[in-house]
């Protein structure tokens, strides 16, 4: 099989599992907003860590097939493949409808044990629904973030970044970190 059929190959490959992935993706989403804050991050962290185990699959027939400057060209597809998965998801985050987005507020917000001193910066794209959640809640709205959604909470020993972008990068991070381990520790 000749190289350039073998790249062909693998493009398609990745086109399908492209397809297969946002098709996965959109379903997921209709399913969170019927259930809810709980059903989203189960089906969130479903869909990513089927996106993993279809990223290393990928990789790793890369890894067997192809050497050299062709193994590099495809794993480069493969990731974009992957970082179109996490633009689906953080923009399905983004366009939540506004009881999901308080739902998943009120969640970021129970994981802060100690509240007291707390400023808190709020998302700039939905500050009206960020500054709903907090009414009565005792806290100092100090500003603004530049963010889809989600909120920083601070003190003088203590940032909590729970911004959409913060929390896909933070994900991203230890996905590639993954991804670096399995192309290089072989």
């Amino acid at each position: 099989m000749a190289l350039e059929d073998i790249i062909k190959k693998i493009e398609v490959e990745a086109e399908e599992k492209v397809k297969e992935i946002e098709a996965e993706t959109k379903k997921a989403i209709s399913h969170i907003e019927e259930k809810g804050v709980r059903e989203l991050d189960r089906k969130k962290k479903e869909i990513l860590a089927e996106a993993e185990k279809q990223k290393k699959s990928i990789i790793e027939k890369a890894r067997f097939d192809f050497k050299g400057e062709t193994k590099d060209k495809i794993t480069e597809r493969k990731l974009k493949v992957i970082d179109d998965v996490y633009l689906k998801v953080f923009g399905e985050l983004s366009n939540l409808k506004k009881e999901d987005y308080l739902k998943l507020l009120d969640k970021f917000w129970s994981k802060i044990s100690d509240k007291s001193g707390l400023e808190i910066f709020i998302a700039d794209k939905r500050e009206n629904e960020t500054n709903e959640f907090f009414q009565g809640k005792g806290v100092q709205i100090a500003g603004t973030v530049n963010s889809q959604g989600g909120f920083i909470a601070k003190t003088s020993k203590l940032e909590v970044d729970n911004t959409f972008e913060s929390i896909i990068n933070n994900f991203k991070k230890e996905v590639d970190m993954e991804v670096v381990k399995i192309l290089f520790n072989s």
